[in-house]
């Protein structure tokens, strides 16, 4: 079984060096950024927490918009609201698009609104959300805002140590009653602590290099066969 397994990540990694190799150069070139490693590319250089104050720092010595590669994932990092207005906004039907993410589907994600690919079951979903959270629509959170909002600052002056709690409460609080009309009491709330699990647990197998699945999504059948023979 050991040798199975290291066979399977050599050959993996002679795949990873073969593409590297024999991938061909677009006649664009990228925006500057950090000089990655070969295979590996940036992988070292992203960090596990604050990233926004690591892009912050790029962008004073590549720019505002710049590039790094993990992996093979070719990635663009946005440090201007102008430059990103212009982008996402004015130019959404050129960068709408969302990319595969093989761990996604495998756990039931690909459902998600926010990692569909941009196409017509995208639009419905949009279209709905759209109705029930646009603008004109907005006023009638007011009063579910304001009572949260007021609940939030007793519960400050209560305990103002927890502060960071407090503050996790509000808007959780705010979401739940509106999606699933549950009255959110305290972060002991099971349900909670669910949503913040899962929202770690996502947060660990969406971002590049945090999984080796979205990198090779050809062994997400070896890692099936893994977990189902135990």
């Amino acid at each position: 079984m050991l040798n199975l397994v290291q066979t399977t990540v050599w050959v993996a990694f002679a795949v990873a060096v073969a593409f590297y190799l024999c991938k061909k150069r677009h006649n664009l070139p990228y925006p500057p950024g950090p000089k990655g490693y070969p295979i590996i590319g940036n992988l070292l250089d992203i960090p596990t927490g604050f990233q926004w104050t690591t892009y912050t720092e790029w962008a004073k010595k590549y720019g505002d918009l710049l590039y790094i590669n993990v992996l093979g994932t070719h990635l663009v990092i946005i440090n201007s609201e102008e430059i990103a207005d212009e982008l996402v906004e004015k130019r959404s039907a050129n960068y709408s698009d969302r990319p595969d993410i093989a761990v996604m589907n495998m756990n039931g994600w690909g459902v998600n609104m926010g990692l569909k690919h941009y196409g017509n079951e995208w639009r419905r979903d949009r279209r709905v959300l759209h109705q029930r959270f646009r603008r004109e629509a907005a006023y009638q959170l007011h009063p579910l805002e304001l009572a949260k909002s007021r609940q939030l600052l007793q519960n400050v002056l209560r305990d103002p140590k927890d502060f960071e709690g407090h503050f996790k409460l509000y808007p959780s609080a705010i979401i739940f009653y509106l999606l699933y009309g549950h009255e959110v009491l305290s972060m002991e709330d099971p349900l909670v602590n669910l949503t913040f699990e899962t929202i770690y647990l996502f947060s660990g197998s969406v971002f590049p290099g945090t999984n080796v699945i979205n990198v090779f999504p050809a062994r997400k059948s070896r890692s099936l066969f893994l977990f189902t023979s135990k």
